[in-house]
């Protein structure tokens, strides 16, 4: 797997720090990364597997896509739209901007396009046996032990199912956690505020907006549902 399309692009504007929507609690969580490696899917999508232990032993895995597929030339960006028409602007998937700031703060600095993986034996989730199995992995070593704020949604979904190569919406719901935003474990900065030198206002605007809600995905477009708090779910 080749890195050198990770690099940053300078005509890319950063989203800053914008809110965008075992499970955890909506909170931010104090977290020690416990494994992590890159693998990619038969699309050719890059995506990071992360399990991490929170400071109450509880632990929570996700695997978070970073680039597109094959067919999007395993992009990091996709192209801004308004009204339906190509604005020419680039945005960072939201994927890649999760695993890029975490590899800078974690590694103090080094970009996800710089990570030296090592191949080493991991146990994952077999879905043709239905249990463990030791495969080899691209573990990012730089990463394991070291501590990160994490802000997680608990949001409630659709199950999905695949069918014939494709995930699609049950009647089903569930409740399932998603990573969206890291922070300096000591001074609770975003990347944002370290690469600016700003104080660290941000990590209390997303406590406010969103610490103990449930995100409702299962709301449909003009539905007028609540939250768990009264908000309306985004």
């Amino acid at each position: 797997m080749a890195f050198e399309n990770l690099r940053k692009k300078s005509s890319v504007k950063n989203d800053g720090d914008v809110i965008f929507g075992n499970t955890l609690d909506s909170d931010i969580h104090l977290m020690t990364i416990d494994m992590a490696y890159v693998d990619e899917y038969e699309s050719g999508a890059a995506f990071m597997f992360l399990s991490l232990i929170t400071d109450k032993g509880q632990t929570i895995s996700q695997r978070i896509i970073f680039t597109s597929g094959d067919d999007k030339d395993n992009a990091t960006t996709y192209p801004v739209k308004k009204n339906g028409k190509p604005t020419g602007e680039e945005r960072y998937l939201p994927g890649f901007t999760f695993c890029s700031d975490l590899h800078l703060i974690a590694t103090e600095g080094t970009e996800l396009a710089d990570m030296e993986p090592e191949e080493k034996l991991v146990k994952v989730w077999d879905k043709d046996s239905g249990g463990e199995k030791a495969m080899n992995k691209q573990v990012l070593t730089d990463l394991i032990g070291k501590k990160v704020l994490i802000a997680v949604e608990l949001r409630k979904v659709f199950k999905q199912v695949n069918k014939d190569g494709t995930y699609v919406d049950t009647d089903e719901v569930i409740s399932v956690n998603e990573l969206v935003k890291v922070f300096h474990a000591e001074t609770k900065k975003t990347m944002s505020e370290l690469e600016e030198d700003m104080e660290p206002a941000f990590y209390d605007r997303w406590l406010g907006a969103y610490q103990g809600r449930v995100i409702d995905k299962t709301v449909k477009k003009g539905d007028k549902k609540k939250d768990t708090k009264g908000k309306t779910s985004k």
